[in-house]
């Protein structure tokens, strides 16, 4: 039997009869004139008067008629968004997710910087990330928590594999409008825009945040390389870092677009860090640098948050190689072994004390405590003797040659850690087909699905010989 609604039809928000609270307990809830002309999921003629919810509503219908949200019943869900391409749960409150998911367009959406202390937009645009501050762990662990409640409502966890695929969208709502973002970006990373910057040399800085005047590094790289191979055979020898040791984040601050590893990663600290990633294998250098004077963010260890900074100083004409021009600075310690305080900020306050040569017993202490703890000085990746710690001084040789051995052998990526049988890696030492590139973004034929290139135009004449 249809609902009577004619009975709501004159109350407003001094209705005498105590509605004025409009508790979530009553079915009212007006929001002024925000709701007005919205079709909230019932015939809004036989509402004249101010927005409402109407009895029996579900939760999410009771946020969303507050936020001034469109929906749509779709079977046992909820269809909101401007596409109506977000499905919600009726019994998900809402009440936490951004209002972006419902009130932009995934095809159309450009973050505004302006709304970013720091102009750097971070999360796709839609959340800054959780602070790691001790007075605001609660929070973060609070915001995690509630996430993995809900999760049950939208992920078939314990289902087997004979029985039928259910209706669940599998991920959350700010998941699934970021999803969306992610396939508006492969889109572009397969754009002739990006396939013609894909053919020059990048002259990149990498500095360390906070420490940009002590620790840097500069080096030449071909535009095209491929992300991973980005981190595992430039970063970590130029830096110094161990490999296949933490996991990392590329952050692109125009529009907050997180890139890292994703599929097989055994870096346990991506996934308590951030909820969702691109996948790094295949996005090349650059669709992320553009032109000079870009800029981009490497984190690395997500729990210590070593944030790098990289900056395109130049394009010039392509080379196969990869050259470290110049540096300056140690590299952190691992783990933060030996600082008082984890990360950039620490790290800073050590060179400081280092550059004024005050508290000499204390930074005595430290550079030998951190020469006798931190892995990648008393076991560096490379082999060899324990390196001595000395934090405003680089060895360009010595990187250098750490370098050209990494470049010429196997990229390593982490694919699991077992905490009884260890680690486990993966060694890759596929090359482009036609020119032998083994650090550039490589795509299979599109024909014979078995080589490799690192160039469309390559694919393709492979796939003219083999029709």
């Amino acid at each position: 039997m249809p609902i009577d609604y004619s009975k709501w039809d004159n109350v407003g928000a001094s209705s005498d009869e105590g509605s004025a609270s409009h508790s979530e307990d009553d079915g009212l809830t007006t929001f002024g004139e925000s709701g007005g002309g919205i079709n909230m999921g019932f015939d809004r003629n036989d509402a004249p008067g101010p927005a409402f919810v109407p009895p029996g509503a579900s939760k999410a219908e009771r946020e969303l008629i507050r936020r001034g949200v469109d929906y749509e019943w779709e079977g046992n869900w909820i269809r909101t968004g401007v596409r109506k391409n977000i499905i919600v749960h009726p019994d998900d409150d809402c009440e936490s997710y951004s209002p972006v998911i419902f009130t932009e367009d995934p095809e159309t959406f450009v973050p505004d910087p302006a709304k970013f202390d720091d102009g750097r937009v971070r999360k796709f645009g839609l959340y800054d990330p959780p602070s790691l501050a001790q007075d605001d762990m609660m929070a973060f662990m609070s915001r995690t928590m509630g996430a993995s409640s809900k999760q049950f409502m939208y992920c078939d966890f314990m289902r087997s594999k004979d029985q039928p695929r259910s209706d669940k969208p599998g991920e959350l709502p700010d998941v699934q409008f970021m999803e969306l973002l992610m396939k508006r970006k492969d889109e572009y990373i397969s754009s002739p825009e990006v396939e013609a910057r894909l053919h020059s040399t990048y002259v990149i800085k990498i500095e360390l945040v906070e420490c940009e005047k002590y620790v840097w590094r500069r080096v030449r790289v071909p535009s095209g390389i491929d992300l991973p191979k980005f981190h595992d055979q430039v970063i970590v020898p130029v830096m110094g870092w161990s490999r296949a040791y933490h996991g990392y984040v590329f952050e692109d601050p125009v529009d907050g677009t997180q890139v890292g590893p994703v599929k097989n990663s055994g870096y346990i600290d991506v996934g308590m860090h951030f909820g969702k990633l691109m996948e790094d294998t295949g996005y090349p250098l650059a669709a992320m640098l553009k032109k000079e004077g870009d800029a981009i963010y490497y984190l690395y260890d997500l729990g210590d948050g070593w944030r790098h900074r990289i900056v395109l100083e130049e394009v010039v004409p392509e080379e196969e190689d990869v050259t470290l021009v110049d540096g300056a600075g140690g590299c952190p310690p691992e783990d933060s072994n030996g600082l008082e305080d984890k990360g950039c900020g620490g790290y800073a306050e050590l060179l400081e004390m280092v550059r004024r040569g005050s508290n000499k017993a204390k930074v005595k202490a430290t550079l030998k405590e951190v020469s006798r703890t931190a892995i990648n000085y008393s076991k560096p990746w490379a082999g060899g003797p324990p390196l001595p710690f000395r934090p405003l001084e680089y060895n360009l040789n010595y990187h250098r040659s750490l370098l050209n051995m990494i470049v010429t052998g196997p990229s390593v990526k982490k694919i699991r850690t077992h905490p009884v049988e260890g680690e486990c890696f993966k060694e890759s030492m596929r090359e482009c087909s036609n020119c032998g590139s083994r650090l550039k973004t490589l795509s299979r034929c599109l024909g014979c699905k078995k080589v490799w290139y690192c160039s469309r135009e390559f694919s393709q004449i492979c796939l003219f010989h083999f029709v």
